[in-house]
């Protein structure tokens, strides 16, 4: 193999390399194995067609995949004989592929910059010692027995927060049914915002047996448009009132999170859990303080195709986020401007993350990334051997890997800067700390622009 490097600039680069004629004909050859194997012609038996025939026949597909077979092996091994890092997606040019002659083609593309690694002295994180009282740890297994209650019906007691009705309803607008607006045997939890707040506190002190008839405003902003600002009449039967009781506290319980046979050992382990999960809570807030210095503290030209990538990527969010702003040039200017300062800060931190996992050997545990894929998919309802085939699933699957490695590698300079050994964390595992009511908040922010209901109901 031949390779050549014209530096174009501060970070772009071209490659040119020659594949030698001997590795161009072992790809055509196992080309044509293929072709023989798989593909029938009329008037020859399977697999007995002549090569001749073949090259004519098949000669681009041929081409095609020697393409294919060569091209991507002989870059990475052009990038490793030159020690080139890219931070762009490569463009290949010039691709010139003959049976009879070596194989020539050029890629162009930036470098990754270099930089010096500030030490962890420079960084400044402060860790506190995780609180945790009598108090917190019997909220946590009130949260659990809430999470394995049962249903009670109360007779004629009136419903309060927190109760499960059964009701029938009918909704009219101008004496008018209107659609969605009538069910039988829903169910719904008071105070758990199934329902319009309006809705839901006409409900509030009925009992078993009784009708009620009540108007009902629906919020400007409603996510049904006919029904956005107009007040409506419904008249409403309950059917049966049900409070939650507790699950009582027993072998059974125990069981349903662990391997526990005494309330003791219960405790213990619910105790143990919910101090780990302050302290990578705790962990997840010193993270987001480092990545703010990160930002800060750093100082070095990126690659222009790389910000200008990431700004149009911004303009066409701008599309559907604020289509107003791509009608006034000046406000987009001042736009992008903003935004350029922000991706430009962002993109020194994540080739710093990339170089600290580089020379730290940091990678992303397979099993975590499939998990998290599978869950991913499953959540936008796709599934997932089929989503990881196309090109969208292939993106998505790129980004949890960058994401999971991100977190890993603030993780790992986190701990240098407290002086912290580093322990190479496990797999997740499946505990019961997720089958509680959890009080903190997330990274990430789930954004509702509408009341929804069960059955496409309007209440």
């Amino acid at each position: 193999m031949q390779v050549t490097v014209e530096e174009q600039g501060k970070f772009k680069r071209k490659l040119s390399v020659e594949i030698p004629l001997q590795d161009v004909q072992s790809a055509y050859e196992e080309v044509y194995v293929q072709i023989r194997t798989n593909v029938r012609v009329n008037g020859f038996r399977p697999g007995r067609f002549p090569r001749a025939l073949a090259e004519k026949r098949f000669r681009t597909v041929m081409a095609q995949e020697a393409i294919q077979t060569l091209v991507p092996k002989y870059y990475d091994l052009a990038l490793k004989e030159k020690g080139l890092r890219p931070a762009t997606e490569p463009h290949f040019q010039n691709v010139d592929v003959d049976k009879h002659s070596p194989l020539k083609f050029d890629v162009e593309f930036e470098i990754a910059p270099t930089f010096d690694l500030l030490e962890p002295t420079a960084f400044t994180l402060a860790e506190q010692p995780v609180a945790l009282s009598a108090e917190d740890v019997e909220e946590r297994i009130a949260s659990l027995r809430r999470s394995r209650a049962t249903l009670q019906d109360k007779g004629a007691e009136p419903a309060e927060a927190g109760d499960v009705l059964t009701i029938d309803f009918t909704g009219t607008r101008d004496g008018q049914p209107f659609t969605g607006g009538s069910a039988s045997d829903q169910k719904i939890e008071l105070g758990k915002g199934q329902y319009l707040p309006e809705f839901e506190s006409n409900l509030t002190g009925m009992a078993a047996g009784q009708d009620k008839s009540f108007d009902v405003t629906f919020p400007e902003d409603y996510g049904e448009a006919s029904l956005a600002g107009k007040t409506v009449q419904f008249a409403v039967k309950v059917k049966q009132v049900e409070r939650h009781v507790p699950a009582v506290m027993d072998v059974e319980f125990f069981r349903q999170f662990g391997e526990f046979e005494t309330e003791e050992a219960f405790r213990a382990s619910t105790e143990k859990e919910l101090r780990a999960e302050r302290e990578r809570d705790q962990m997840r807030e010193l993270q987001t303080e480092l990545a703010r210095q990160l930002r800060a503290k750093y100082e070095f030209d990126v690659p222009e195709s790389a910000v200008e990538n990431l700004l149009h990527q911004y303009e066409h969010d701008l599309e559907r986020k604020d289509p107003e702003a791509l009608k006034d040039p000046d406000r987009l200017a001042t736009l992008k401007a903003e935004r350029k300062e922000d991706i430009v800060r962002d993109l020194r931190v994540s080739f710093v993350l990339d170089e600290v996992a580089r020379r730290n050997n940091l990678q992303t545990d397979n099993e975590e990334v499939q998990q998290r894929f599978f869950l991913q998919a499953y959540m936008i309802r796709q599934n997932p051997r089929e989503l990881i085939n196309t090109p969208h699933g292939e993106r998505m699957l790129m980004q949890i890997q960058r994401d999971l490695l991100t977190d890993k590698t603030l993780r790992f300079l986190a701990h240098q800067i407290l002086g912290k050994p580093w322990v190479e964390p496990a797999a997740p595992a499946h505990t019961h700390e997720h089958d509680h009511e959890h009080d903190h908040e997330h990274d990430h922010e789930h954004e509702h622009g509408h009341d929804h209901t069960h059955d496409h109901s309007h209440p």
